[in-house]
């Protein structure tokens, strides 16, 4: 697992967000083209943000986008939200889970208090357990209207 740099690590930044795109279930959410590399420009120079890869035999299997600010309901606090994982149809299983330990890791390193990661409906089965484990509530769920 490594920190991503936002410049020599775009294209692999942006090729993991193509793959996920393709595979969620409502792909006409997101942007594409290069309405997605501005997307992806724009996210992953955010102050606060960090993008960590997990690579094997020098390729990436998964990435996990964190957002390290206050939240903006509660300015006082540390606030960290997830805005991407994936993990390619080819990663070794443990890939998704490892991304989730960084993600963890970084919380606590980071002195965050409220935590938001994600479940699309595309996401694998058994999240829900793994983010329970982790001490996190489902508190709500999202609607989207496109178009």
């Amino acid at each position: 697992m490594r920190l991503a740099d936002p410049v020599t690590d775009a294209l692999v930044i942006y090729d993991g967000a193509r793959d996920f795109i393709s595979r969620m279930d409502h792909p006409e959410c997101i942007a594409t083209g290069d309405a997605l590399i501005e997307a992806l420009s724009f996210i992953i120079t955010l102050p606060g943000f960090e993008c960590w890869l997990d690579e094997r035999d020098g390729k990436t299997v998964g990435g996990i986008g964190l957002l390290f600010s206050p939240p903006l309901w509660n300015r006082r606090i540390m606030g960290m939200t997830e805005i991407f994982i994936w993990a390619s149809q080819d990663a070794p299983k443990m890939t998704f889970l490892r991304l989730l330990k960084t993600a963890a890791r970084r919380k606590t390193e980071m002195g965050v208090t409220h935590t938001e990661l994600v479940k699309l409906t595309s996401s694998p089965p058994g999240l829900d357990k793994i983010y329970s484990a982790m001490g996190l509530k489902k508190v709500q769920e999202t609607w989207i209207g496109v178009g």
